[in-house]
């Protein structure tokens, strides 16, 4: 029942997506996200919480649905610092991005409590002159480990 939940909430984040002809020339998109455990978690003495975790998931990107990041395989990897009042934050981290092919990109992010920013920096094959940057917020807070996220931005495959 969850997948068939989860397959039904980004089909209708997709068609949303797909609906919005501006996106047509941004580097748009919407990750579906599964946290990968162990999640590490330590307090400091000030009682702020340090969170390590991994996740995997796909990338879709809106529009043109054909561009070759569409689909993508991602696994990605950070840490969060939680403040001791639990409502701010911020982190960092990596994420590598593999086609089918084989050919990956990667982008490092950085975020505050459900938002952050994004750059491409680096790749291969395809994905070799890949560059962009851009921002992300949560959709969807994880969940029985799933979460969504949508990505907005610039990017440019350069042939």
């Amino acid at each position: 029942m969850k997948l068939a939940q989860t397959i039904m909430v980004l089909g209708v984040a997709s068609v949303a997506l797909t609906a919005n002809n501006a996106l047509a020339e941004k580097c748009n998109g919407y990750a579906m996200t599964k946290s990968m455990k162990p999640i590490l978690m330590r307090e400091t003495p000030d009682g702020a919480k340090v969170k390590w975790y991994t996740s995997e998931g796909i990338f879709f990107v809106a529009n043109p649905q054909n561009h070759p990041a569409n689909g993508v395989n991602r696994i990605c990897a950070g840490g969060l610092q939680i403040a001791p009042d639990g409502k701010s934050g911020s982190g960092t981290g990596s994420c590598t991005y593999a086609d089918m092919d084989g050919d990956v990109y990667h982008l490092i992010w950085n975020s505050t409590f459900g938002k952050g920013t994004w750059k491409i920096v680096g790749g291969t094959g395809k994905f070799e002159k890949f560059t962009g940057n851009g921002t992300y917020k949560l959709a969807k807070r994880y969940q029985n480990s799933l979460g969504t996220s949508t990505w907005e931005g610039e990017c440019n495959l350069a042939k």
